[in-house]
């Protein structure tokens, strides 16, 4: 028979066994016995993190930040640097203080501090302690937050910061709210994605603000260095309207957006074409956006709803979309589960399918029959169709059935007030 406090307790046990879940997570950095995923078997630990400190050595040294690979020497491996000036002045320069592999470290501390601060504000949404409990313990049993740990990303910082952004305007604390937006939006500027939220609000502080500092901050740099404006937004926006020559140019088995699966689809069934037609990609994209706008200006959602379908449009509209970017995409399922008790279950079940690891290893391992001679080329060309297309649906179509409900509960159900 159970008890009253066995009820009352189990949301503290659920948090209590997410934390435990976390330290296991954490631990594997050093034992690898949790290296599941696309990332950890084709990349080595830190490359993303080494890709943002190789900028802060440039820029110390009066190279362009987008100079890649970096000399000799500086970092042990990298990507292209894809972030704004900001980030190689403010972040990277100041971790340049220390040796790469030191730096790692202190951003891997840092981002346990974020976690610790992102919980804190989820638990605060809900209005019901025990549905607090279970938002604070969404953020440690996550996955894709050992990616972020294990690639040195950037995206929780993301993460926190629009949480945070959430947190002061339903709180109804506006006046402080376009601090942490504005941060966002220098640091990645996907967080654009909340400017209509924003602007059905009316934050017409925070829109000016962000607006400001991106400029201010980012402005001089490109002014100094007018190439780079260029190099910048080729390196991250070039995707939209270039087109591949092949599939081995198109197909990223990193790639696990709403995009790749639409790839993935229209590949099984064509398998001559180099990737998905332009027309169709640019249909989905200004779908997305035109309903999302839609349920934004004429529909009748509370602000908690608007938050939750703006940052989960993200992952259905950008066209590079990898496994550790679902960090961002805690913020959208803690306003949910905290706050909205019509979406709870669903918000719950699209949870338990971006957090568990794709099925990658297990198609590695038992389906694939890749050549050791093929490290370059992306892994799901020696697996079945059938498994390439589960494969890319396992994030991008939870939280695509997750967008659908917020937008239909944005313009069908919802009483508009304030929160």
């Amino acid at each position: 028979m159970r008890h009253a406090g066995d009820r009352e307790n189990w949301p503290r046990i659920a948090f209590a066994g997410a934390v435990a879940l976390h330290v296991v997570m954490l631990a594997s950095l050093w034992g690898g016995y949790f290296d599941l995923f696309h990332d950890t078997d084709r990349y080595p630990r830190g490359i993303d993190f080494y890709s943002v400190y190789q900028a802060g050595d440039a820029l110390l040294h009066g190279r362009s930040i987008y100079d890649w690979p970096a000399p000799p020497g500086v970092v042990p491996i990298s990507f292209p640097f894809r972030y704004l000036p900001f980030v190689a002045y403010a972040i990277a320069a100041p971790l340049n203080a220390f040796s790469p592999e030191r730096a790692y470290w202190i951003w891997v501390v840092a981002i346990e501090g974020m976690l610790a601060v992102s919980a804190r504000l989820a638990y605060r949404l809900a209005p019901e302690p025990a549905w607090g409990w279970i938002a604070a313990a969404m953020w440690f049993a996550f996955t894709p937050l050992y990616l972020e740990l294990y690639m040195g990303q950037f995206s929780f910082l993301m993460a926190l910061l629009m949480l945070w952004t959430a947190t002061l305007v339903l709180g109804a604390r506006e006046n402080v709210a376009a601090a942490p937006w504005a941060a966002s939006l220098v640091v990645k500027t996907n967080s654009a994605l909340l400017g209509p939220v924003l602007l059905r609000l009316r934050q017409w502080r925070a829109l000016a603000a962000g607006a400001i500092a991106l400029v201010v901050l980012n402005a001089p740099y490109f002014a100094f260095r007018p190439g780079d404006g260029r190099r910048f937004w080729d390196i991250n926006f070039s995707d939209y309207w270039e087109t591949p020559e092949n599939q081995l140019r198109s197909v990223n088995s990193g790639d696990l957006g709403l995009s790749s699966f639409v790839r993935s689809v229209w590949l099984a069934f064509d398998d001559g074409a180099a990737d998905t037609p332009g027309w169709l990609t640019l249909v989905i994209v200004l779908g997305i956006l035109s309903i999302a706008v839609f349920a934004t200006f004429r529909g009748r959602a509370r602000p908690d709803v608007l938050f939750a379908l703006w940052l989960s449009t993200y992952f259905l509209v950008y066209s590079d979309v990898w496994e550790h970017h679902y960090v961002m995409l805690l913020p959208a399922l803690a306003i949910v589960v905290a706050r909205r008790p019509d979406l709870r279950i669903l918000a719950l079940a699209v949870f338990v399918m971006v957090a568990l690891p794709t099925p990658y290893w297990l198609f590695e391992r038992f389906l694939s029959d890749r050549p050791p001679d093929a490290r370059l080329v992306a892994p799901e060309f020696f697996w079945p169709l059938w498994a390439r297309i589960t494969y890319h649906a396992s994030k991008a179509v939870p939280v695509l059935l997750l967008w659908g409900a917020l937008a239909q509960t944005s313009v069908a159900h919802d009483v508009s007030r304030r929160p």
